[in-house]
């Protein structure tokens, strides 16, 4: 069993690799899901790649971002550089990039990214079938799900044994992007699982005032130290630490644990693990659990009255001043600390965070401590209280540079491999057609070619099927349903009123299912289909599994995440008979990408018979334009969450949480509106809107509302647009 640790320098490559790891992860330049990470270069990928290879050790490179039609050009130069580089795989999320590494890289090997949504064995099996050799398993599971996923993996399981949880599924989370456009599943994520939010109850809402502010989001890390036997046992192919984007001495301590109980004999596991837990709570984490490992409803995963921050926390600034150009907080530590260590700085009241290494140290006359602080602070976040955290209690100044310590060869790539990887870049961009002038102008809405299909059909999704029979204000050429008990009780009533035009009704399947509930769903959809209903959405590729070689058109949800022509293509090749785009697009995404589908290779031609070019199999195009989509979908699901209660953040944004099939359901309680802009999204070439009225009230007074928006008559106030009118990052 591998133990696979993290590096964002090769200060931290040095660490990991001394302290006793069997492979280490860092991130693919521009498109790994850890952005704000330092970025590496392709000849220190090159020297990591070399050493590893020299020594017994494995390289993993996450190329783990979701890929924009404008970056494709990019992405193709830097596939190039790693199939040089030849990294023991990359670690990928991407359809897209699926696609291209298969078709014109092939000598990369492929690992699925927990970001895929593996959470079942079916979705193991469909990335097998994708082509990665290791699939990370979502860190929501329990020790006896993980087990029976590994009794059927065709290929290597990897899980996370240490680090950061998310609140929401890894590959399900909006909360970053739908505020602001900093998505997680690009690497930008802002954490605002770790800001501290208002709760107003339903009995306080009549008086305006609110509950005491807490962090309701903020998970505990994830510590498996009394787990790496049971995982040797049930067949792991890697233990991986989360961290990235911590300190050296965290990783250092981390893998040092580990290590050291995997490699204990079995007389002396018991004191191992005991020492591994000491090096553990020296590594300046958070407080620390078991995560969903030993239950799927833990109590401890939690921290709501503490935001959450790496470190220890030395406390809270009486005051902060300036003089002159500086800022000085004055505390009053908890803990012995000094100058050139790092640290960081917590403003409770919007979340926001700053880390810095202390240049100046100063003891007061009262035994409080005055420390300098960033130059670049904002006045507005040392209005309200601030705390202080150390992360580090190494003087970075000290440290000797990683390259140096392992004597890792540094060095460009000779004339002529740079000059072969120069020429197999542009040889596939060729083919493909991203040309120089693709990507001149970002914002360029591609060839604005007027789509000369009919309108744009739409889609309501609903909770339950009774709005159907009612007489609304306004066409629906489809309404989309969830596979449930209640809806399923009402399969008769549908099969009755719709007669042979049942593909009207579209059955949604749920966005996690879990292995003890896969095969209840299967059932479901076999009496669905002897009922005659031919039409699903999908809202993961494993869920195909579930249709074997029935006779239904199958569509995609936009949690399969497209963002690119690339993706699009390979949601084609897959079956799909459509898909929708992802929900987090920009407007310039959408053109771009659309427009390479309608000029790609697979819209043309897909192969040769006969002597003849046959046209391409088409699938059609949708994009969710309305609605409240679940910022957060999470196993979390307690006593002590605030559900159906208002939930108001830092900013005055507010959000609702609600319980189903034993997940937890964050949405914003105001929707985000596409519908002005219907009609430049039927030129752009989308087939279908979809307008998903999931947890909204559906009463006369709000469907004569939607009825003139649908109109687009602008007669009401504008709602928001998600990322459409901003830029997606």
């Amino acid at each position: 069993m591998e133990l696979l640790a993290p590096a964002g320098s090769l200060d931290h490559f040095t660490a990991a690799v001394k302290s006793g790891a069997d492979a280490v992860y860092v991130g693919a330049p521009g498109f790994n899901a850890r952005n704000p990470s330092r970025e590496f270069q392709f000849d220190e990928l090159r020297a990591m790649s070399s050493y590893c290879r020299d020594h017994g050790l494995s390289l993993y490179i996450a190329l783990n971002s979701l890929v924009r039609e404008v970056e494709l050009p990019k992405l193709i130069n830097v596939l190039a550089e790693l199939e040089k580089i030849s990294p023991s795989a990359l670690i990928v999320q991407d359809l897209g990039v699926i696609e291209l590494v298969r078709n014109h890289f092939p000598h990369l090997h492929l690992h699925g990214s927990t970001l895929m949504f593996a959470h079942n064995s079916a979705g193991v099996e469909m990335l097998a079938e994708l082509g990665c050799s290791r699939v990370v398993l979502a860190r929501e599971l329990t020790v006896e799900e993980i087990r029976q996923i590994a009794r059927k993996s065709p290929v290597g399981l990897e899980i996370f044994i240490h680090g950061a949880m998310c609140f929401s599924y890894s590959g399900g989370c909006l909360f970053s992007s739908y505020h602001g456009g900093k998505s997680g599943l690009r690497g930008n994520c802002v954490q605002p699982c770790r800001r501290k939010y208002s709760v107003v109850s339903s009995t306080q809402k009549k008086r305006g005032s609110q509950r005491k502010s807490a962090y309701i989001f903020s998970m505990n890390d994830l510590e498996g130290i009394d787990l790496v036997d049971e995982f040797k046992r049930i067949g792991i192919a890697s233990l991986k630490i989360e961290g990235r984007l911590r300190s050296v001495n965290y990783v250092e301590q981390i893998v040092r644990a580990y290590r050291m109980v995997m490699d204990a004999d079995p007389a002396d596991l018991e004191e191992s693990k005991k020492e591994a837990k000491q090096l553990v709570q020296s590594a300046l984490g958070r407080k620390s659990s078991t995560g969903f490992f030993l239950s799927d409803r833990p109590q401890n995963l939690i921290a709501s009255h503490h935001s959450g921050n790496i470190g220890t926390y030395l406390g809270r600034f009486s005051r902060i001043i300036k003089e002159g150009g500086n800022f000085w907080g004055l505390i009053l530590p908890k803990h012995h600390f000094q100058k050139g260590e790092r640290f960081r700085l917590h403003a409770e009241g919007s979340g926001e965070r700053v880390a810095f290494t202390a240049r100046k140290i100063e003891k007061t006359d009262n035994n409080e401590y005055r420390i300098i602080l960033p130059s670049n602070l904002r006045p507005e976040m040392v209005r309200g209280a601030v705390s202080l955290y150390r992360v580090d209690v190494k003087n970075h100044a000290q440290q000797e540079p990683g390259g140096a310590k392992m004597n890792l060869q540094v060095l460009a790539p000779e004339p002529s491999e740079a000059a072969s990887i120069r020429k197999k870049s542009k040889k596939i961009s060729d083919l493909l057609g991203y040309n120089e002038s693709f990507a001149r102008d970002e914002q360029n809405k591609g060839t604005g070619r007027k789509n000369t299909q009919k309108s744009m059909e739409l889609w309501v999704r609903l909770d339950s099927a009774k709005l159907i029979f009612q007489r609304l204000p306004f066409s629906v050429d489809r309404f989309v349903l969830p596979i449930e008990k209640r809806t399923l009780a009402e399969t008769g009533q549908l099969k009755k009123y719709y007669g042979r035009e049942k593909n009207r009704v579209i059955w949604a399947l749920p966005p996690v299912l879990h292995e003890r509930s896969f095969w209840s769903l299967k059932k479901n959809i076999g009496v669905l289909l002897k009922s005659g209903f031919r039409t699903f959405q999908i809202s993961s590729l494993g869920q195909l599994s579930l249709f074997d070689n029935a006779k239904a058109s199958i569509y995609g949800d936009y949690t399969i995440n497209v963002l690119n022509s690339r993706a699009m293509r390979k949601a084609v090749e897959l079956g799909l008979s459509g898909f929708q785009f992802s929900i987090e697009t920009d407007r310039a995404s959408l053109w771009k990408g659309l427009d390479g589908y309608r000029t790609s290779d697979i819209q043309r031609r897909s192969q040769k018979k006969a002597g003849r070019m046959e046209p391409a199999r088409k699938a059609a195009v949708g994009l969710t334009v309305y609605g409240v989509p679940p910022l957060f979908i999470s196993r979390a699901e307690s006593g002590d969450l605030p559900y159906n209660q208002k939930i108001v953040s830092p900013r005055g944004e507010q959000f609702v949480m609600s319980k189903k099939a034993g997940q937890s359901y964050t949405r914003p309680v105001k929707p985000f509106s596409l519908l002005p802009f219907q009609k430049e999204l039927q030129h752009m070439g989308l087939d279908y809107m979809v307008v998903d009225l999931t947890s909204m009230r559906t009463g006369r007074k709000e469907m004569d509302e939607l009825a003139e928006r649908i109109s687009a008559k602008n007669r009401l106030s504008r709602l928001p647009t998600f990322n459409f009118l901003g830029t997606l990052e």
